[in-house]
């Protein structure tokens, strides 16, 4: 399944207009994203943590392997992949979105690729 929403292209190597555009379009202003290894609030920090991304992982992407939603909230499992193409780290998120359809919150599980 090759499906990305907006909020995750947004983690790709793309310019800090368009990101900021894909975040505006899809995420609230006080969103709040959790990983092992962060807390991000705000449109500023999750595009820091983006950033951060891209500079540990030159040229990342994503890609879901499996997507459901209802209810205003979604799963899905998904495939970090470097800029060479190699799966780097494979993972789970959950995501609530709000009234107006844009994410909310969301909450990622990872561990390296196998």
């Amino acid at each position: 399944m090759e499906f990305l929403t907006d909020e995750q292209a947004a983690w790709s190597a793309v310019s800090d207009g368009e990101r900021q555009r894909m975040l505006d379009d899809s995420v609230t202003p006080d969103c709040v994203y959790t990983d092992p290894a962060s807390v991000s609030r705000g449109h500023r920090e999750l595009t820091a943590k983006m950033q951060t991304t891209q500079r540990n992982f030159p040229g990342a992407t994503f890609r879901n392997d499996k997507f459901a939603q209802h209810h205003d909230q979604a799963i899905s499992n998904w495939t970090m992949f470097d800029g060479d193409g190699k799966a780097i780290f494979t993972g789970t998120s959950w995501a609530r979105y709000g009234d107006d359809g844009r994410l909310a919150q969301m909450t990622g599980f990872f561990e390296p690729a196998p």
